[in-house]
């Protein structure tokens, strides 16, 4: 608050009287300059908070416009971005085989629902597969020989080579039928499927949930495919790497 000054003056007023009115009067000058300057503060933190919970309304209002659109998705248009999908990963995996994906006639379930399942399944892939190459010791790939004395770390082209000749093995009673070393048995290679697709590493009790209960839809079996070194499968990934199947 302002000080209250009480000018007295008198007949003669001297040079001090005089420099002590100055020195009050830049006082009272930086006092309202101070309450101007806290005042435009406060107002600047008001609007800067009304600001902030203005994107907060409009960023919650987003995402429940995005929901809202996600619940409506029919059946139908949920199957064409689920082939889509399939179609985009296979391709991505460098192996040409088509995906043998089973469109089951159950109710389609709720988005919310279906993500919900989606987290769990890929959790207990993560876990599947840790667990897989926890207990196989840690090879380069389940079923190519280890060399004692060698580090497992090796090279992508000691992997491309060892599949290769790996897979150029035949069945002599059946030549169409090719040596699978993670399987340790001959296999049809039109049965073949991508190894890191989530259906193949799906535990059998969320197949049942998602896609109705009795169903056999890419069960963990050998028929459904193989899970190779994370090495390997990157190399398939990226394209550096295709079976010579024919």
């Amino acid at each position: 608050m302002p000080k209250r000054i009480i000018l007295s003056f008198t007949a003669r007023p001297n040079q001090a009287n005089h420099d002590t009115l100055k020195d009050e009067i830049r006082g009272l000058k930086r006092e309202i300059e101070n309450l101007e300057d806290g005042s435009a503060k406060r107002l600047k933190m008001t609007e800067d908070c009304l600001s902030y919970e203005l994107d907060l309304n409009i960023n919650e209002l987003e995402r429940t416009n995005i929901q809202l659109k996600m619940n409506s998705i029919t059946k139908r248009q949920a199957v064409q971005f689920n082939e889509q999908l399939w179609d985009q990963r296979i391709n991505l995996n460098g192996l040409r085989f088509r995906a043998s994906v089973d469109l089951y006639n159950s109710e389609l379930p709720d988005m919310k629902e279906m993500n919900i399942r989606s987290n769990q399944n890929r959790m207990n892939a993560r876990l599947a597969v840790n667990l897989y190459f926890t207990k196989t010791n840690q090879k380069p790939c389940t079923g190519l020989e280890k060399v004692p004395n060698r580090k497992n770390d090796l090279t992508q082209r000691k992997f491309r080579t060892e599949l290769i000749d790996a897979y150029n093995s035949r069945d002599p009673t059946d030549p169409t039928f090719l040596w699978c070393p993670v399987l340790r048995d001959y296999f049809d290679p039109s049965l073949m499927t991508a190894a890191h697709l989530m259906p193949y590493a799906m535990p059998d009790k969320f197949i049942e949930e998602v896609c109705g209960p009795g169903s056999s839809l890419y069960k963990m079996t050998p028929e459904n495919g193989l899970m190779l070194n994370f090495r390997v499968e990157k190399a398939f990934d990226m394209g550096h790497m295709k079976l010579p199947f024919p």
